[in-house]
């Protein structure tokens, strides 16, 4: 179950030649592949990109692994690389590798490829992990356990995943939950959602989706 990445409008579905197109603006620094203390690639994830086939392709021929690899290409390869760039590489916030990890280094080390960033996505991070954990909360409202998962996944807005669980119908009644909880975005990525929400939402979704943001405005004023 991946819910977390939400377009709000119609996205250019061209790839370019060298140059990958993200939809979504990241905020942090999380990954960003860095030379001295600039930005020399953002965080390249499975979310919003927009990747042209060839240098997947040429990925594949370089035998890049696109599943998680403990010593990553950067430290395989350290001394290489840092003498052709001419300074230290690193990775930000690094601790462990992630799906594509390997092909982030690739893109940024080998290719060099360009970035172009529009935003057209929102990122309601945490259904699918707060399923995982707490499968209870799928489907009903527990606030001793959203409040353990809270303290247990602090990196994750718990309120953002019980709204999609709203939207979906998973919930029954979604009336009760305390809405002035939700961290400081969800109102304003799902007011995002709004203007389109109800061209690709069912009739029932959209109600929903409307009760859940006009909840979230109530506590807010």
């Amino acid at each position: 179950m991946e819910q977390d990445l939400w377009f709000f409008e119609r996205f250019d579905g061209v790839p370019e030649p060298d140059t990958i197109k993200t939809f979504f603006s990241e905020k942090s620094t999380y990954h960003n592949v860095m030379l001295n203390d600039q930005v020399l690639q953002p965080h390249l994830w499975e979310g919003t990109h927009l990747i042209n086939a060839a240098i997947v392709a040429r990925a594949i021929d370089f035998e890049i692994d696109f599943g998680y690899r403990v010593k990553s290409l950067l430290d395989r390869n350290r001394e290489h690389y840092e003498k052709l760039f001419g300074g230290k590489l690193s990775i930000a916030g690094w601790t462990a590798p992630e799906t594509l990890s390997e092909f982030a280094l690739y893109c940024a080390l080998e290719e060099r490829v360009g970035w172009t960033e529009v935003e057209k996505a929102v990122h309601l991070q945490g259904p699918e992990l707060l399923h995982r954990k707490y499968p209870e909360l799928y489907e009903r409202y527990d606030e001793g356990l959203m409040n353990k998962a809270q303290h247990e996944i602090p990196y994750i807005d718990i309120y953002a995943a019980i709204a999609l669980y709203c939207i979906a119908g998973n919930w029954t009644n979604c009336a009760d939950v305390n809405w002035q909880r939700a961290g400081p975005n969800l109102r304003s990525d799902l007011s995002k959602l709004a203007l389109h929400a109800h061209e690709w939402m069912t009739n029932e979704q959209h109600a929903r989706f409307i009760n859940v943001l006009e909840w979230l405005r109530q506590t807010s004023t």
